[in-house]
């Protein structure tokens, strides 16, 4: 059953609060780093320590999760020598965090929902990576994974998990964005993804159409990737919009998905009016995107 209010409210609060002590957490690791010459810090492996830290309060974070967390986040310090070997050891790591957190709190049935972590898992960390590494300067994709958290904790049936998330990346995201912390490390959104992934099921498990529809709410983090699979251009989402604001266009088209499933399948029990809407939150952004650049080459 959902929550009342009042517990939303705190386990809102309660992630916030985790997310100014993980902010001061950071400033104080990327001091010593620069004084030890150290790895600078996770932004995705310190809210992932967050998060599990405030599922304690409430459930048994089993070790389980904290390997997933570490796993996702670890994989950044590895680096052979070749690209082949690269691309290899961080699929594995992604995979093997990827079953990790399938098989953690989530019912057996439907069967579908342990498998749907694997593939969203292994599709969605490697792009975000590589999207966040481009756009590391504007916030792009913590704050799309901001928005996205914002929209499932609308849909899901259960709030506690998707709760306490929000609060951690509203404050850390903010604080990040508004006072113009540069001290994270640009590779460390594996584990928010991730975490995000799992959140979705073990929060929708209780309706299962609630984890499609949520998925349309990943918006521009699952269109991004598509565009430059079909197009030849390989341009980033940002570089998509004419010169300008970018960023706050990219921001309301994400909104724009997010509002496409809340419209269309919010409370909905149905999986195919439920895996419509997640499609066309997906698709009705990536054929504007390519609209829209395809009228600036026209120009």
């Amino acid at each position: 059953m959902p929550e009342l209010p009042e517990k939303l409210i705190l386990l809102i609060l309660q992630g916030f609060g985790l997310g100014i002590v993980t902010i001061a957490l950071a400033f104080a690791w990327s001091r010593l780093s620069q004084r030890f010459n150290l790895t600078a810090p996770s932004m995705g492996l310190m809210v992932g320590i967050a998060f599990l830290a405030g599922e304690m309060t409430f459930h048994s974070a089993t070790l389980r999760g904290w390997i997933a967390v570490f796993l996702l986040a670890g994989m950044r310090l590895m680096r052979p020598r070749t690209q082949t070997g690269r691309i290899a050891i961080r699929t594995i790591c992604i995979f093997f965090s990827a079953a990790i957190l399938a098989s953690w709190s989530i019912d057996a049935e439907p069967w579908w929902l342990r498998v749907l972590v694997i593939p969203a898992c292994v599709f969605l960390v490697p792009s975000t990576e590589r999207l966040n590494e481009h756009h590391f300067a504007e916030g792009l994709v913590p704050l799309l994974i901001l928005f996205t958290a914002a929209g499932v904790l609308t849909i899901v049936p259960d709030t506690e998990e998707i709760a306490l998330l929000f609060g951690l990346l509203l404050s850390t995201t903010l604080s990040v964005q508004f006072f113009h912390l540069s001290f994270f490390d640009k590779t460390g959104t594996a584990p928010l993804i991730g975490l995000l992934i799992w959140v979705i099921c073990v929060d929708g498990q209780g309706r299962p159409a609630s984890v499609l529809a949520s998925a349309g709410c990943l918006g521009l983090l699952v269109a991004e990737p598509i565009l430059n699979a079909i197009t030849s251009s390989r341009l980033d989402v940002l570089n998509r919009f004419s010169p300008g604001r970018p960023l706050r266009s990219a921001l309301l088209l994400h909104c724009f998905s997010i509002a496409i499933v809340l419209v269309m399948a919010r409370t909905t029990s149905s999986l195919l009016h439920s895996a419509a809407a997640a499609l066309a939150a997906i698709s009705i952004p990536a054929v504007a995107l390519v609209l829209r650049k395809k009228r600036d080459l026209e120009k």
